[in-house]
This record gives structure tokens, sequence and C-alpha cells, in this order.
């Protein structure tokens, strides 16, 4: 029976010098001044934008390459020219309201599509070589990791 209690006292003392211990670690954390909670919401928000962001690439993406097979079987670019912008506008409205490096990111894809809007608008040879290039800036990774 003593040896039961003696067991008991020791099991509710490593309780206690757990949580002691868990307070402590808690606290150094948070010494840093971000709170647990907001640094946790802030890295879940920037996960959603970069989803949000990935399912708008790939879905431009794919609206290209159907882009580019009209481009291949098509003498007018001109009447493709719509289609372009109207891609760029969907892919510029999933990055309103992101992140800085998101945004950034959006300015690189933004530039090419803006010469293949202007290739295609003078029905330039150089269209379908500027579609690369977009479908190439599609493909580059998201950098959300602060360099």
């Amino acid at each position: 029976m003593k040896k039961r209690k003696i067991v008991n006292l020791i099991n509710v003392l490593v309780v206690i010098i757990a949580v002691i211990a868990l307070f402590l670690a808690w606290t150094a954390y948070n010494r840093s001044g971000i709170d647990l909670e907001v640094k946790l919401e802030r890295q879940i928000d920037e996960m959603r934008q970069e989803t949000r962001i990935n399912i708008a690439r790939l879905e431009a993406k794919t609206r290209l390459f159907a882009l580019r097979a009209k481009i291949a079987t098509s003498e007018n670019y001109q009447e493709l020219s719509g289609e372009a912008v109207e891609i760029r506008h969907d892919l510029e409205k999933a990055y309103e309201g992101t992140i800085f490096v998101l945004r950034q990111d959006w300015l690189e894809t933004k530039d090419a599509f803006d010469v293949l809007e202007s290739n295609l608008r003078v029905d330039s040879a150089e269209a379908v070589h500027s579609l690369q290039n977009a479908l190439q800036e599609l493909e580059k990774e998201i950098r959300t990791e602060e360099e």
C-alpha cells in the first residue's frame, strides 16, 4: 500500500513537471512577440492562397493548351487574342489580395501574357513562341518561402 502511494505521488510529480515544462516552452516560444495562434493562422492563410493560385494556374495552363491547338489551326490570330485576354483576366482575379511574394510572381506571369496578347493582336508569327513562354511561366513553382 505504501509503495502504491509512492508510485502515485511520483506520477503526480511527473505530470506537474511536464505541465510546467510545457508552460515554459510556450512562454519561451511566445517571447518573439508573435503568438502561436496568430502565426498558425497566417501560415494557413498563405497555404489557402497558394492552393487557390495553383488551381488558377492549372486552369490557365489547360486553357492555354487549348488556345495553342486553336492557333495551330487558325490563320487569324486576332480572333484568338480575346481568349488570351480572358485567361489573363481570370488569373489576375485569382491573384487579388494575395501575399506580396505571390503578387510578385503574378507580375512575372502577367508580362508573358501581355506579350502573348500583343502578338496575337498583330497576327505575329511570334504568337506561338510567346504562348510557349506564358506556359513556361505558369509551370514555375510558386515561391512563398522568405528568402
